[in-house]
């Protein structure tokens, strides 16, 4: 009696008045394993083993002929180096194909150049004889109508030598073998004839050296329709603990769909071969059985996966985070080029002494007016209390005119800190793009956890900047011994220059030193006494101004390097520790985009759809 059909069992029987399902993988791809995969390959290109399809036997035991029913992908009959085939999903119904082998790729046109391509592969790897090779040959199937899975074809089994095979050729073999078969993720599907004794089935062997309980490993039977004889009894004794599934591959030039039809028929109707399970026999069965093994594996092998993933997550967070570093030191702080990408060479610490000499200008060209000589500090003195001695001018009048002065320049501190922030941010980001190229998952969280060390470290740059502003405001002091020197000097070098042009009214505008040229015919009637002191009091603030306009620069250039210093020193460990927080690091970006999941959805939802009768 058959077993009780489930609802995907119930898919892939066919009948008369069915067309049968010529896509056997993917109408057993269940929705479980679509989204993971899904999120993988978006985050993770490779790097990370996922369970894989391994296909083993004797050679000549009909192994790709197997693989060519499940994929409907034509291959080569003989199998002389790894041959894996990574079939992925394509939106496109053009389909892409690719080979790559030895470092180079190469584009297929047509899916039946697929064959040649192969044996071109394959000659330059092992030779144009006989010889086997464990140099893999990648064959990317992206096409619309097939699931996201990985299967190898191994070299058959052979224990004499032919042509140019060494001795020890099956030595070569079954290494080759136990290397695919062992990971523990791996699936082993054993392709066995029905003619050979399956308890002494070196293959079976093999398999059950790696995994004895038979939880992954799937032997499907070929040359059912051949050797009919005692089958039945083969599969039902199953003296190894495997799971078998007869199958019947194409002959001649049949196409997939006619060898399916073929199939089922012959399951059907011949008088020995009738009488098994219908849950052992057909290629769409094998596939169901290949895809759920496949999910009990992946569901098994996924804590272990995500902590692979999680881990690889952490390493690549902290080796970007110290190249990003690292490049920002040698642009930002050494102003070292060399070794970095050209687009680079044009982003270095130059670009930020430039932004500090502007920043100098700027602050030298908020000049005076020259017409109004002395007019506010002849009336700022009064409004102080009057006139009095030469070199005891009023704190308050010294001050004031000091936050006027300060007032004025203020927001050049500011627009400077804005300007080079802005840059370092520009520069930081184009070098995290150029890191995250090849990983480009990471550059949006790398981003905002960047920001968030920009963005910290520019309010503290900007507080100072603030801070500074309101201290050259409300407080005046200096022990720059050049200050007193360049007072007496003004006043010694422009004082009798002042008053002679006063005194003789001889004319209108004097060159004043330290100053420039300043208009004076608007005090040809001013007082001696109050022209000397407010004089006095201009010569001081020309004298402090100078040391002002240094220190602001001065500062602004040291603050700078100091702010940059300490971004460029937390930033990898900020960075690093965002990526870590819930929700930033490996459950988010193996979140299953929106996008995706209607496109997988939808793509199912086509493929299951019944055809009509024919």
């Amino acid at each position: 009696m058959d077993q009780e059909d489930t609802p995907a069992t119930k898919k892939l029987k066919v009948s008369h008045d069915q067309e049968p399902n010529f896509q056997p993988l993917l109408v057993s791809y269940n929705d479980k394993i679509r989204p993971m995969l899904d999120a993988y390959r978006l985050n993770f290109k490779e790097g990370i083993p996922l369970p894989t399809v391994v296909v083993i036997g004797d050679k000549s035991s009909g192994k790709s002929s197997v693989l060519e029913s499940l994929t409907g992908i034509s291959l080569p009959r003989c199998t002389r180096v790894p041959l894996i085939i990574k079939l992925q999903h394509h939106p496109d119904h053009v389909p892409e194909l690719s080979l790559e082998f030895q470092k180079k790729t190469f584009m297929i046109i047509e899916e039946s150049q697929i064959p040649e391509a192969i044996n071109s592969a394959t000659v330059e790897i092992a030779g144009n004889s006989k010889g086997i090779s464990n140099v893999p040959i990648t064959l990317v199937v992206k096409k619309n109508g097939v699931p996201d899975l990985t299967m190898i074809d191994l070299p058959g089994i052979t224990w004499v030598p032919v042509g140019d095979q060494p001795e020890n050729i099956y030595d070569q073999i079954t290494e080759i073998i136990m290397e695919h078969i062992t990971p523990e993720q791996n699936i082993i599907l054993n392709v066995l004839s029905a003619d050979v004794e399956f308890t002494k089935c070196e293959s079976i062997r093999l398999s059950r050296r790696v995994d004895r309980t038979g939880e992954r490993t799937l032997a499907a039977v070929t040359k059912s329709d051949r050797y009919a004889d005692y089958l039945l009894e083969k599969v039902t004794t199953n003296a190894v603990n495997i799971s078998y599934v007869c199958v019947r591959n194409r002959i001649g030039n049949e196409t997939f769909d006619e060898a399916r039809i073929q199939e089922a028929n012959l399951f059907k109707s011949h008088p020995s071969l009738s009488m098994i399970d219908k849950s052992r026999v057909g290629i769409p069965v094998l596939a169901q059985k290949l895809v759920q093994t496949h999910d009990v594996i992946k569901s098994k092998c996924l804590p272990n996966i995500v902590n692979e993933i999680k881990e690889k997550l952490d390493e690549w967070t902290s080796r970007m985070s110290g190249s990003l570093k690292e490049t920002l030191e040698k642009l930002l702080i050494r102003g070292e080029v060399v070794g970095l990408p050209d687009k680079h060479k044009s982003c270095d610490i130059a670009r930020l002494a430039k932004m500090v000499d502007e920043f100098k200008i700027e602050l030298h060209a908020e000049g005076e007016s020259f017409e109004n000589f002395l007019v506010d500090e002849m009336r700022v003195l009064k409004e102080s209390g009057g006139i009095r001695l030469s070199q005891f001018a009023p704190e308050y009048a010294f001050s004031y005119l000091l936050r006027q002065k300060v007032s004025k320049i203020s927001d050049l501190p500011i627009s400077f800190v804005n300007k080079v922030w802005s840059y370092v941010e520009s520069v930081s980001f184009e070098v995290l793009k150029d890191l995250c190229e090849s990983f480009p998952q990471l550059y949006s969280p790398m981003k905002k956890a960047s920001q968030n060390a920009l963005e910290k470290i520019k309010k503290k740059f900007l507080q100072r900047a603030m801070d500074m502003i309101e201290m050259e405001k409300n407080t005046n002091y200096t022990c720059d011994p050049n200050f007193l020197a360049s007072w007496k000097e003004l006043k010694s070098a422009n004082y009798d220059r002042l008053s002679d042009a006063v005194e003789g009214r001889r004319s209108k505008w004097i060159a004043i030193k330290g100053y420039g040229d300043a208009k004076v015919d608007h005090l040809f009637d001013v007082p001696a006494n109050i022209r000397e002191q407010a004089f006095d009091l201009k010569m001081t603030m020309v004298a402090y101004w100078a040391v002002v306009l240094r220190r602001m620069v001065d500062w602004s250039a040291l603050n700078l390097r100091y702010w940059i210093q300490k971004f460029v020193t937390e930033m990898g460990i900020s960075v690093f520790t965002d990526m870590m927080l819930p929700g930033c690091g490996i459950e988010k970006i193996m979140e299953e985009p929106r996008s995706v999941a209607e496109k997988r959805i939808l793509s199912l939802t086509e493929v299951t759809e019944p055809k009509n009768s024919i």
